[in-house]
């Protein structure tokens, strides 16, 4: 699934992230920083164009389905107080 893919390029660019983060290498922390910032503009320019489907809670995305090209995701939903 292609929300799967982008989730995992998002993490493994914020792990990369943090070694550089930790090997206090700034140019390498910087590139890091923008393949974060890429993860995100890439993933939500997908997101519009699908719909997720609400099966298994607010945030299952088992399903995804294309909607006239554009997004009707629902929110997540808070507990009430």
């Amino acid at each position: 699934m292609i929300y799967m893919q982008y989730s995992e390029e998002f993490r493994r660019s914020v792990e990369t992230l943090k070694s550089k983060a930790d090997k206090q290498s700034i140019d390498g922390a910087a590139l890091a920083r923008m393949d974060v910032a890429m993860n995100c503009l890439q993933c939500h320019q997908w997101v519009p164009d699908v719909m997720i489907a609400d099966i298994g809670g607010p945030f299952d995305v088992s399903a995804t389905v294309a909607v006239n090209g554009r997004s009707a995701a629902p929110q997540a939903q808070k507990e009430p107080r």
